[in-house]
């Protein structure tokens, strides 16, 4: 499912320079929330947006698989890129409460504990199908 923009929180930018994150090992959820306002300067930690996780019987945070950091381009400066990607992500028989955004936090890392990583926004509702989340060919996250 083609979904909207994914807004990178303000504490991962920082703890992408200060080492917090390890990108292909650490244990990166997937959960999907209703009502919420993300707000990626503010809110830091799954603690700061929990409250608004979809409630719904069959519903089960996700955690991703297939993580890897790549490098891509050749030459020097903006002509080579990195990428973060991981496998899709699904959500199995997903029915009742719309989700209106996926927000992304890497569960691994104690200090701060739980440290949130992007918000996806999302508009397909649910059906009791299985709600399908497809990245981006460039990646979860692409620096270039």
């Amino acid at each position: 499912m083609a979904e909207g923009d994914i807004h990178v929180y303000q504490t991962f930018k920082s703890g992408i320079l200060r080492g917090t994150f390890d990108l292909t090992s650490d244990t990166i959820k997937a959960s999907l929330v209703s009502g919420h306002t993300k707000d990626e300067d503010t809110h830091s930690v799954w603690g700061d947006v929990s409250a608004d996780e979809i409630t719904d019987g069959s519903y089960t945070a996700q955690t991703l698989t297939g993580l890897s950091v790549t490098e891509s381009g050749t030459g020097s400066g903006t002509a080579v890129k990195g990428k973060w990607d991981a496998a899709d992500v699904t959500f199995a028989s997903l029915t009742g409460t719309d989700p209106n955004y996926l927000i992304l936090w890497d569960d691994t890392p104690t200090s701060p504990a739980d440290p949130l990583i992007a918000a996806m926004e999302l508009t397909t509702t649910t059906n009791g199908g299985d709600y399908a989340i497809s990245w981006n060919a460039n990646g979860i996250v692409r620096v270039s």
